[in-house]
């Protein structure tokens, strides 16, 4: 026979099991690739403007959201040299 303890030990976890699912479906969703993010800015853009993100190690758009002003002020300068319309610069 269970005492109390094991009793209420045991509702904790079938309570924590049974909440799993829904804190698993409240989770956030997974960051989009640079590629998918670039292509939501406009379609073309991943695969055109992609590469220079890579060279900064920026690999998602959570990593886009962190970006501190200086290392934007980087990949600008990148894009620039690269020859992208200044137009272009405004969506990035």
């Amino acid at each position: 026979p269970l005492d109390c303890r094991d009793r209420a030990a045991a509702q904790r976890t079938k309570l924590a099991v049974s909440q799993a699912p829904a804190a698993a479906a409240m989770a956030p969703p997974e960051p989009r690739s640079v590629v998918a993010w670039l292509d939501t800015v406009k379609r073309g853009y991943g695969k055109r403007y992609s590469k220079y993100f890579d060279e900064l190690g920026v690999e998602d758009e959570e990593d886009v959201r962190r970006m501190r002003p200086a290392r934007v002020d980087e990949l600008r300068e990148i894009l620039a040299k690269a020859n992208v319309k200044p137009v272009q610069l405004d969506y990035l």
